[in-house]
């Protein structure tokens, strides 16, 4: 499985300083859209990710009871 790049972004002021950056609010029926469709994207991608990290649970699992046996 290939690493997957994470990026964070934070918004400073004139002095270097974090500040807070107001929601997105998507104004436009495309943006609507567009942010619906983005949302279900993340959703599917966690579930996804879920059921491949019990999948690899679970094969785990067996090959700790089959060594477990010999």
């Amino acid at each position: 499985m290939w690493p997957v790049p994470t990026w964070s972004f934070v918004a400073i002021d004139k002095d270097g300083q974090r500040v807070r950056v107001p929601r997105l609010l998507p104004e436009t029926a495309d943006q609507q859209r567009r942010y619906a469709d983005a949302l279900l994207r993340r959703e599917h991608r966690e579930a996804e990710s879920a059921r491949r990290k019990q999948g690899r649970i679970a094969a785990a699992a067996r090959e700790n009871s089959e060594t477990a046996n010999l």
